[in-house]
């Protein structure tokens, strides 16, 4: 399933504790001999941990080291929240594109403007985040518009790689629908931990009287929606944008309770 694919992420890069409250300290930067009484604090947290490094100000401000966390806040989590969840025909009319897209113009405002600490390393991720949005706010407005009008679906740089969808969409006879429609849920079916729950879903859809609807939405969301995301960028989470922000600081302490 589409969860956004991008749907809302747990944040890979921090290391979880197993013990019920762990206390630690890494010192980052050995080979400096600043006095520990002229280093500023900074904190932030993930969902399992709490974490304090010490940091030179008179090398990066306050509000540098706070905003590359902003930037790595951005690149953790989801990035649209206005994007494309549809599941059920419901769904359909909640769709908004307009919120779509001030969302995405005002993010990207946001990250253009935002000054962070000028290295190799962050200035590579912030143009990636920013391509990773850009990609994303495309995806999400061609699948929308797709619901209305799916001839949207022809003229694009996802249109060959996802050609089987975009022609079972545009099909002028409905079988034509219908017959891709089972296809790809017997593809599916084949990938699911319980099969049998799968079809029996799918069979109560496809005898549904809003059936052509439930058609075009997984077709459009776990179909088109899944094949034209891999042809989108993603910023890689291999955890060095963790590694580098601790490298900030002088030491970091984290204090995690038992998941």
């Amino acid at each position: 399933m589409l969860s956004k694919i991008y749907l809302v992420v747990a944040v890979s890069f921090f290391q979880f504790c197993t013990s019920p409250v762990v206390k630690s300290d890494k010192n980052n930067n050995k080979q400096s001999n600043i006095p520990t009484d002229t280093l500023a604090s900074f904190t932030w947290t993930d969902p399992a941990c709490e974490y304090t490094g010490n940091y030179n100000p008179q090398i990066h401000s306050r509000d540098l080291i706070q905003n590359t966390y902003k930037l790595w806040s951005f690149y953790a989590g989801s990035s649209l929240e206005n994007g494309r969840s549809v599941y059920e025909p419901a769904d359909i009319a909640k769709l908004n594109l307009k919120a779509l897209t001030e969302e995405y113009t005002e993010k990207k405002a946001q990250l253009e403007k935002l000054t962070i600490i000028n290295t190799p390393f962050w200035n590579t991720l912030k143009k990636q985040v920013l391509q990773e949005l850009e990609d994303e706010y495309e995806l999400d407005k061609i699948e929308m518009q797709a619901f209305d009008d799916p001839a949207v679906l022809l003229n694009n740089r996802f249109s060959k790689s996802c050609e089987r969808f975009v022609t079972a969409l545009n099909a002028t006879d409905t079988s034509i629908l219908l017959t891709s429609w089972k296809s790809f849920c017997e593809e599916l079916k084949a990938k699911n931990g319980s099969p049998e729950t799968f079809m029996a879903k799918f069979y109560e859809k496809y005898n549904s009287p809003q059936k052509l609807v439930y058609a075009k939405i997984d077709l459009l969301t776990f179909g088109w929606g899944n094949c034209a995301n891999e042809s989108t960028f993603h910023v890689t989470s291999d955890g060095k944008a963790a590694e580098a922000f601790e490298k900030l600081f002088w030491n970091v302490k984290q204090e995690c309770e038992d998941p």
